[in-house]
């Protein structure tokens, strides 16, 4: 995973799947408000997350996830709880929740 980066105005970390999907992103969300030690509303109130992702197909025939995940402040930089360490531990917990089911192969 590459590291995650922080600016003045944003605070980005990035992950791969399962940690990019509509369910990952409500778990994301109430992972971060209870790190923060707030409710998912007050959590959302103070600061917004938002999420980009890219799908590519690698020539090798596997397809390859990214996502990036970024706290801001509703009109400023995020409020002082929104650190890069409790986005990454957030992103980290999310991740171990959320699960894809995958159809077997066959043959």
């Amino acid at each position: 995973m590459p590291p995650p980066t922080t600016t003045r105005a944003r605070c980005c970390g990035t992950t791969t799947p399962p940690s990019c999907g509509a369910t990952s992103r409500s778990t994301c969300a109430g992972e971060i408000a209870k790190r923060a030690g707030l409710t998912q509303k007050a959590a959302k109130e103070q600061s917004r997350v938002s999420f980009g992702k890219v799908t590519e197909y690698q020539k090798r025939g596997a397809v390859h996830f990214h996502a990036m995940i970024c706290f801001d402040g509703p009109d400023d930089p995020p409020p002082v709880w929104a650190t890069l360490d409790l986005l990454t531990d957030s992103i980290h917990a999310a991740a171990a929740r959320v699960t894809v089911d995958v159809p077997a192969a066959g043959d």
